[in-house]
């Protein structure tokens, strides 16, 4: 028996006395704490009663700290940055977002932190550097660790093994609202929200449907179709080539009044032909990211986040899909895309590979001549685009821009003055930036033109820009009314999800299409260039007189004739069932061809029927 005294023997029965009471008094007071700055700094609250068991759940993870920590002082400061990172990181999410962050979402910060500039970089590692740095130099290894593992190890094995038992318990009987995830946030708080956020991903993880529900979906897509005699095959003719054009944040900034810009933000030569284009509108399904998202529906014509709940292109996109790409190349099209950034960034060196580019020109095979900031001008990338030229055949030129991508830089040369007295900084960067985007967009499109005036062109943004925390560029113009999605209206809703669509059919000239969704658009395509629309393809088009428009909480609908309504409300619009129906086919079918077995699956399922 070994018998301690002196100094370490007062120490050890220091350590009794307090070191294992230290999670009961660090947690509530950093807990009340991080509430007070979330709803301060970022006017994001709790409410009900949830948050009780999220500080039980903080304080068992401080348990698990403690568990592996040598000394005290350590162990708060730890605690104080994980807390931070949950609770804060959440908070800004949300103010910026208007949504919590998904688990698929946390998944994808490592793209996040590769796109953003060195100091923003810098910023978001530093809290986990810091918490990496405290645990290494706190680290020690006792007993008390064994039971700690041993109780995330049970955590984990229930979220993977019993989502549903997890659910129940986690939830204690708070409503959980499957239309409402900023919603479910406030009434659990951040870490029980996680937890249960993961639990219902699982539950309501993505799978190929069965024949038989396959069958039924088509069955009735195929009877709303064919009451207008939409169904078919389409032309084949014409050998034309195609261009589309992907925006990073391209938006017309001209509503955000309270900025008192002297100039329209938008250049004169694009403003004349959106006009003659009668100032068309595509609605993306996301803001301010995940741009493979809206790359997907473009190309593709499937609802992204109706069908995949993360990025598709880093976990969906494992086969090869019949998209546009696939479609031309198999009728003769040479194709290729250009995005100038690093080729594995959100997979595109294997999805669009996938999706049916032959080449894909990426940051290394590009010419970097004319950065703004880390990304190259939209000048140099069309320049680059048309210099390829594969031959006699006709060319599908695809291209995703960079230069629009926050924090909005533009190199002196190329920033035009536009008066700007918003409080919001981004705002009068991005109206800058809108300015030079668009007038290298027209000058591309009149290039074209000149050398090709038999060319499809198509230019559309991906998604709005981030103007500022919680939507502070939009609410100073009063766009929209609250940082809560869900709780906009329909027009709200369209607000922050429609962006310029340029549709140019060659000699014809702009094209006005009206306010359609972004996976609308292959169909579109396809007729434009005397292709046939297959048949799976066009039984995806919505409804006569609606678009249906999926987001990360819910979907909305913009009627041709009326106001757009929101289905992420209760309760909810009339309309909303019909089109929630139909929605609801739209995922079966996609899901065949994005994660089943693709359309030689569809089509057995055509062939044999219900």
């Amino acid at each position: 028996m070994t018998v301690r005294t002196g100094r370490e023997g007062w120490a050890l029965r220091r350590e009794g006395r307090w070191f294992w009471l230290l999670p009961l008094l660090s947690t509530p007071v950093l807990y009340g704490l991080m509430t007070l700055v979330a709803g301060s700094a970022f006017g994001v609250a709790l409410s009900g009663h949830g948050w009780i068991g999220d500080l039980v759940l903080e304080l068992l993870l401080g348990y698990v700290l403690l568990a592996f920590s040598r000394k005290g002082t350590l162990f708060v400061a730890a605690q104080a940055i994980l807390m931070a990172v949950l609770m804060l990181g959440s908070a800004a999410k949300v103010a910026v977002w208007g949504w919590p962050p998904r688990p698929e979402e946390i998944l994808a910060l490592p793209e996040l932190v590769r796109i953003v500039p060195p100091l923003v970089r810098a910023a978001l590692l530093a809290p986990f550097v810091a918490l990496l740095v405290v645990l290494a130099v706190n680290v020690r290894f006792r007993r008390a660790g064994v039971v700690a593992l041993g109780l995330v190890a049970v955590l984990i094995a229930g979220i993977v093994l019993a989502p549903g038992v997890v659910v129940r318990i986690a939830d204690a009987g708070i409503p959980h609202s499957a239309w409402n995830e900023a919603e479910n946030y406030r009434t659990r708080g951040p870490l029980l929200y996680l937890v249960t956020a993961v639990c219902h991903a699982r539950l309501a993880r993505p799978h190929p449907p069965g024949k038989v529900e396959l069958a039924a979906a088509v069955r009735r897509l195929a009877e709303r179709a064919s009451e207008t005699g939409r169904v078919g095959e389409g032309p084949s003719a014409g050998r034309r080539n195609l261009y589309i054009v992907v925006l990073e944040s391209f938006w017309d900034p001209a509503p955000l009044r309270a900025a008192g810009f002297d100039a329209p933000p938008l250049d004169p030569a694009f403003l004349s032909l959106w006009e003659r284009a009668g100032k068309s509108h595509a609605l993306s399904g996301e803001f301010g990211g995940a741009t493979a998202n809206p790359e997907l529906e473009i190309l593709c014509g499937l609802p992204a986040r109706a069908i995949f709940p993360g990025v598709a292109f880093k976990g969906a996109v494992t086969g090869d899909l019949p998209c546009l790409p696939r479609q031309l190349a198999g009728q003769g099209w040479a194709t290729a895309a250009f995005h100038p950034n690093v080729p594995d960034f959100w997979n595109r060196r294997w999805a669009y590979a996938r999706l049916g580019f032959g080449r894909f020109f990426s940051k290394r095979n590009l010419e970097l001549d004319d950065l703004n900031g880390p990304y190259l001008d939209d000048a140099s990338l069309y320049r680059q685009l048309l210099a390829w030229r594969p031959g006699e055949r006709p060319v599908f030129r695809y291209a995703m821009t960079i230069t629009g991508h926050w924090p909005y830089d533009l190199a002196p040369r190329h920033r035009p003055e536009i008066a700007c007295r918003s409080k919001v900084k981004d705002v009068c960067a991005y109206a800058r930036l809108a300015r030079h985007t668009s007038k290298e967009l027209a000058e591309f499109v009149d290039t074209v033109l000149r050398e090709d005036p038999d060319a499809v062109i198509v230019a559309l943004g991906d998604h709005l820009p981030v103007l500022g925390t919680a939507l502070a560029g939009y609410m100073e113009s009063g766009l929209v009314s609250t940082t809560w999605i869900p709780d906009l209206s329909g027009e709200g809703l369209v607000t922050l999800s429609a962006v310029p669509l340029l549709v140019v059919d060659g000699r014809r000239g702009p094209l006005p299409v009206g306010t359609v969704a972004q996976y609308e658009l292959p169909r579109l395509v396809l007729k434009l260039l005397g292709r046939p629309v297959p048949y799976w393809l066009e039984l995806l088009r919505p409804p006569d007189g609606i678009h249906v428009r999926p987001v990360p909480q819910g979907f909305f609908v913009v009627p041709d004739v009326g106001e757009p309504y929101s289905c992420m409300k209760r309760p909810a619009p009339p309309g909303c069932r019909d089109a929630g129906a139909w929605l609801q086919d739209v995922v079966t079918v996609g899901r065949t061809i994005l994660l089943g077995g693709g359309v030689g699956e569809f089509e057995r399922t055509r062939q044999v029927g219900p």
